[in-house]
């Protein structure tokens, strides 16, 4: 018996330190992920507020690049589902401003898809419509789990 519960408690200490060695460093990796998308938005708002809108985008611009070359050279980022949309994004960027993007990045752009990817698309149609909505100065949600936008108007009405 005592063989057994040393069996089950080997069992249990085993699985809480593989628990910890391989799914608490990718979750805080994720967290931190997000926090800094979090943040560079968050940075834009900031510097959009402050009426310095004509040096983020070429800001943006000088960017860019660098993002597309680590897609680029790394296989396994590469491989992830989000490059497509990401790639697609930034060919986007590039086509619409009617930008030239650097020749270093033209063969990976040339990856990404046509059309806009399913998520890129939903996103997109979610960001038109609360563009939209904000322009008739209405309180706008944006719940990018289902890609709706939903409409809130706030009455001024007593």
């Amino acid at each position: 018996m005592r063989q057994v519960l040393v069996f089950v408690g080997g069992l249990i200490v085993g699985m809480a330190v593989a628990y910890m060695i391989w799914a608490i460093p990718p979750q805080r990796h994720a967290d931190n992920q997000f926090l800094l998308s979090a943040l560079d938005q968050a940075y834009i708002g900031v510097q959009l507020q402050k009426g310095r809108g004509a040096l983020v985008e070429p800001w943006i611009r000088r960017t860019l690049p660098d993002y597309v070359e680590a897609i680029g050279r790394n296989p396994a980022m590469r491989g992830n589902p989000i490059a497509a949309d990401t790639l697609w994004m930034i060919r986007a960027y590039y086509d619409q401003g009617r930008h030239v993007p650097p020749a270093s990045i033209q063969t990976i752009l040339h990856t990404a898809p046509e059309a806009p990817p399913e998520g890129s698309r939903r996103l997109l149609e979610a960001m038109d419509r609360a563009a939209e909505l904000l322009a008739a100065q209405e309180k706008v949600t944006i719940s990018f789990s289902e890609s709706a936008v939903t409409n809130e108007t706030e009455s001024s009405d007593p």
